[in-house]
């Protein structure tokens, strides 16, 4: 990994995701118990049924945060760490390693990017390998003639 990327920031997105998700957990239960307390200062009997349209709301709110931690995780953290481990495989030389991404939005399209880079790399070791191949038959032919 080259230093101004780790100099930049050290910290991965997966980190990065989790710490939003967590904040934002916090942010809603600070405005929940708020709140509460207000209800629960002015209790009533209309306040009961403010107190469990609460608790349905906040209950609802909490679920829909969840979910979108785990879609967050599956459908953009997962599949960027399968292209980093790829591509890093392929900076290691392996370049028949592929991304098999089948997405239509920009992390499929990163996927595609990366594949060809590996393709141009193979064309563009082979063509050095066959031109060095050739100019060593040359130069056994050349004090010959």
């Amino acid at each position: 990994m080259s230093t101004l990327l780790k100099a930049a920031n050290d910290v991965s997105l997966k980190k990065k995701a989790q710490l939003f998700f967590v904040l934002n957990f916090l942010l809603t239960m600070i405005a929940a118990a708020g709140l509460l307390y207000v209800f629960v200062k002015h209790s009533s009997e209309t306040s009961r049924v403010i107190h469990a349209s609460l608790c349905v709301t906040l209950f609802f709110l909490l679920s829909v945060q969840i979910a979108a931690m785990i879609y967050f995780k599956s459908n953009i953290v997962k599949p960027l760490a399968e292209m980093q481990a790829a591509s890093r495989l392929m900076a290691e030389g392996h370049l028949e390693t592929l991304n098999y991404m089948k997405r239509a939005d920009e992390i499929g399209s990163l996927g595609e990017n990366i594949n060809d880079l590996a393709v141009n790399m193979q064309e563009v070791l082979l063509f050095v390998w066959n031109h060095s191949q050739l100019s060593e038959i040359c130069w056994k032919i050349l004090p010959m003639i």
